[in-house]
């Protein structure tokens, strides 16, 4: 819905030129990307962390490409999911769940972060902050609610889960085996079990039984994207970006080497229909898991940082 109402926008304002709707869109995403400037200024702070950090967000090809490049607003969801966590840390949460409310209505992955919130918060509060997020993402859809928009949301989810496949890592390596065992794409019954599967690691990680300090939070957080999207069937390389920003607040630079292999993924498009060369994205996927795990054996647990109330 706040995609819809940033769509309706520039339809009322250029209803009869594209070309100034577009560049309408792409000037709300160069503002979402202000917005994260200072926010990202602000968690550094918080974390007392170099500002210059955010540089390996803002100047990395990928963001530039696709997201003020190509017009996708995974800046606006960003936005929102970084407002969360600032009021997080800062003991808002009752602000913390109506900003992720904004985020899930502009993008649903920042639901993916609920758990992690929940256990940082406790039960009681936890429950209340769940209980706020999801009133504020019920109104926003009710905003744009009819049957057929209903009826689309869901084939679109069913469609992404059992239907879609771009640039994946662990589902290819189960469609290889199940190619060979049944004769047929098993996506149907793949993508809803690997789904299911990342969903529970997540729950794992976000109730894992540890005191959540403002970098573990980020650590877990990444950890929890990342998990999804290496399970997921489809891996648009602009998918990357959220990853890319939360490695920001963190000692892992995975996400960097992984907005760079992600574009190897757009190789298919040379010819038509579009095919993928899966050596490349196998060899790009290696290479990243590969970087991510030796940064996980080289880096040292992390000593608890207080989040502090200011």
């Amino acid at each position: 819905p706040v995609l819809q109402g940033v769509f309706w926008v520039g339809a009322k304002l250029f209803p009869l030129s594209i070309i100034k709707t577009i560049i309408f869109f792409k000037v709300v995403i160069v503002i979402a990307d202000v917005g994260i400037f200072f926010l990202m200024k602000q968690l550094l702070k918080q974390l007392s962390l170099p500002k210059h950090l955010s540089l390996m967000y803002f100047l990395n090809p990928l963001v530039i490409e696709e997201l003020t490049g190509n017009a996708h607003f995974e800046g606006l969801m960003i936005f929102f999911a970084l407002f969360a966590f600032l009021f997080l840390f800062k003991m808002r949460w009752m602000s913390t769940a109506i900003a992720i409310g904004f985020g899930i209505a502009t993008k649903i992955l920042p639901i993916l972060f609920i758990p992690l919130i929940f256990k940082k918060l406790g039960f009681k509060k936890g429950v209340l902050f769940a209980v706020i997020a999801g009133v504020v993402t019920f109104f926003l859809f009710l905003l744009v609610f009819n049957i057929s928009t209903v009826q689309h949301l869901l084939n679109s989810i069913n469609l992404f889960f059992r239907n879609f496949e771009f640039n994946a890592s662990i589902y290819y390596l189960v469609r290889w085996i199940g190619e060979r065992v049944t004769g047929y794409n098993i996506i149907a019954r793949a993508g809803p079990i690997l789904s299911l599967t990342a969903a529970l690691i997540i729950f794992i990680v976000s109730f894992s039984n540890q005191k959540y300090s403002s970098q573990i939070l980020f650590r877990n957080a990444l950890f929890i994207i990342s998990t999804w999207f290496l399970f997921s069937t489809t891996v648009h390389p602009w998918y990357i970006c959220l990853p890319l920003a939360l490695s920001v607040f963190t000692t892992f630079r995975f996400p960097i080497v992984w907005s760079f292999t992600a574009l190897l993924s757009y190789a298919a498009y040379q010819s038509i229909p579009v095919h993928e060369n899966l050596w490349l994205i196998g060899a790009g996927y290696i290479f990243m898991i590969g970087y991510g795990l030796w940064e996980m054996w080289k880096t040292p647990a992390q000593k608890p940082q207080t989040i502090t109330k200011n």
